[in-house]
């Protein structure tokens, strides 16, 4: 059985770390709560068993950093797709304002055309006009 990380994508998490880092962690309390209250040991069983606690705590804290990491990084995964999400649907907004123009100016340039070789006419007119008075 499988956790995933509440997106559907990305990394996949076993929930079978979660389990082992979480006994880890209880073991290290545990562990914790012996060498604690057990301070009448004698130095060379009380180094033994410094050294076996030592080890489990690394793995505790290792254990940790997993579960709180995967926690956190499934937050900014999350934050990060949605704004993918926004930015998709702005460049697919952007992308049908472009294709809306275009079609615009393609539309109306044989009328844009059109009316400057009429302005372009008159002012030939009026040259032509301007020649023969003068003349």
């Amino acid at each position: 059985m499988e956790t995933s990380n509440g997106t559907g994508t990305g990394k996949v998490v076993p929930t079978m770390a979660y389990v082992v880092g979480t006994l880890l962690i209880v073991a290290y309390l545990i562990a914790l709560g012996f060498q604690f209250f057990d301070v009448e040991l004698e130095n060379k069983e009380w180094a033994r068993r410094l050294e076996l606690f030592n080890s489990l705590e690394a793995f505790a804290f290792a254990a940790a950093g997993v579960i709180l990491g995967t926690t956190v990084q499934r937050q900014v995964t999350t934050k990060a797709e949605e704004r993918a999400d926004q930015n998709e649907v702005a460049a697919k907004k952007g992308a049908a304002l472009e294709a809306t123009i275009e079609a615009k100016q393609k539309k109306e340039q044989p009328k844009q055309v059109a009316q400057e070789l009429a302005e372009l006419a008159d002012v030939a007119k009026k040259v032509e006009a301007e020649k023969t008075h003068a003349t």
